[in-house]
């Protein structure tokens, strides 16, 4: 993926790198030159003169080891802040990718792991979340909590609310594929409760939040539960704006043999998305060779 800010990067650490190289060189010269002017007039110089000289010799060495020990922790830190917005760039459009195709976006994410490693904590931190998210969408099954407690843990204290709806929900996925229902229960309905009466929200996973939901009080036979969260699911579906979706890409036109499956509920996307097919089957008579949708 070519990005002009990697070559932009690439310049000022090699400035950065050039720079620290010249004031050490320039050091080792000036330690050179006094250690053989020391070397060659020692046997002529008084005690209290060649310990003075020794000295200025050793102070120059502290100062080579502390721009050595300085330049790298400047260098690392001047990384960090130029690839941090980076590996944002990069995460976002894997995770767009993810939206329609997680095996490839896997792939992607896997490919950029080294750099991910040597960005800020917060880019780690989204790096493994997106992993979690792109593996959930690939229905590779969540075979640990490690990772993920650890994600909830982060977002809680440093994250955004919409950080926080995602850990919680994908915290929730793990435990669902653990089968450990209470607890897919209790972090999907933290999901819910980190948006609750707020503006920034992720419309797509709090959908999925209910669903999951009424699937989980299903299978323990909560039968009136499992109906609250199918009614809420339903009315959070009913608000998306499916031609926004459809802009934006986030509903995709592929594979359109068996397409419409009802998993858990009914699915309203899914519905209002055919109707929208049909219409133009109607107007037309045509229906498109490729059709899904992926959320």
């Amino acid at each position: 993926m070519a990005m002009p800010e990697v070559n932009e990067m690439e310049k000022k650490m090699a400035d950065l790198n050039e720079k620290y190289r010249v004031e050490l060189k320039r050091m080792q010269d000036e330690y050179q030159k006094k250690y053989s002017d020391f070397i060659a007039q020692q046997d002529s110089l008084t005690e209290n003169i060649k310990l003075r000289r020794m000295q200025e010799i050793q102070d120059i060495q502290t100062r080579m080891d502390n721009v050595v020990q300085l330049g790298q922790q400047d260098v690392q830190k001047q990384q960090q802040e130029l690839l941090t917005p980076i590996q944002q760039k990069l995460q976002d459009a894997i995770k767009a990718v993810g939206d329609e195709n997680p095996a490839l976006a896997l792939k992607m994410l896997d490919s950029i792991y080294v750099d991910a490693r040597n960005a800020s904590e917060y880019t780690i931190m989204k790096y493994d979340l997106l992993k979690i998210r792109l593996e959930d969408k690939s229905y590779i099954p969540h075979t640990s909590n490690r990772v993920i407690e650890n994600l909830v843990k982060y977002f809680e204290d440093n994250g955004t609310i919409k950080d926080k709806q995602e850990a919680y929900y994908y915290a929730g996925s793990v435990y669902r594929d653990l089968d450990d229902t209470p607890r897919g229960i209790e972090n999907f309905y933290k999901s819910i409760e980190a948006v609750r009466d707020k503006r920034e929200c992720d419309s797509i996973i709090l959908r999925n939040a209910y669903s999951n939901l009424y699937y989980l009080f299903v299978n323990v036979q909560d039968y009136n539960n499992a109906l609250k969260m199918a009614q809420m699911e339903y009315s959070i579906s009913k608000s998306i704006d499916i031609f926004e979706m459809i802009a934006q890409g986030q509903i995709q036109i592929e594979n359109s043999k068996n397409t419409w499956k009802m998993l858990q509920s009914f699915d309203y996307i899914a519905i209002s998305l055919c109707k929208i097919i049909f219409h133009e089957y109607q107007l037309n008579g045509i229906l498109p060779e490729k059709c899904s949708y992926n959320v």
